[in-house]
C-alpha cells in the first residue's frame, strides 16, 4: 500500500484534498507506525528524505493474509484532522 509520511502534502496533488491544495477528491487518513501491528512495516522509498513509502509485510504471505493484517489496522486509521492537531 502506498503512503505518504508525516504530512499530507507529501501526497501528489491529485491525491491530496483541496483543503491540503490539492485536486483529489477523497479523504486523508493516517495512522501511527506503531499501530501497524506484528505483520505490517513501513518502508520509505526516497532516502534521505523520504516523502512516499509502502505498507508493506514483515514476512512473505498471500494477498488475501495482507488484506486481512491491514484490515486489521482499521480500529487505529483517523481522517486528516487528527493528523491536523498532532502537528500543531
Amino acid at each position: 500500500m502506498s503512503v505518504a509520511p508525516d504530512a499530507p502534502t507529501n501526497l501528489p496533488r491529485h491525491r491530496r484534498p483541496p483543503e491540503y491544495d490539492g485536486t483529489g477528491k477523497d479523504p486523508v487518513w493516517a495512522i501511527q507506525e506503531g499501530d501497524l501491528g506484528p505483520y505490517l512495516r513501513y518502508v520509505p522509498d526516497d532516502v534521505p528524505t523520504p516523502i512516499h513509502g509502502v505498507v508493506e509485510p514483515v514476512v512473505s504471505m498471500t494477498f488475501k493474509a495482507y488484506q486481512r493484517a491491514l484490515e486489521g489496522t482499521a480500529p487505529y486509521w483517523t481522517r486528516d484532522e487528527a493528523w491536523t492537531s498532532r502537528s500543531t
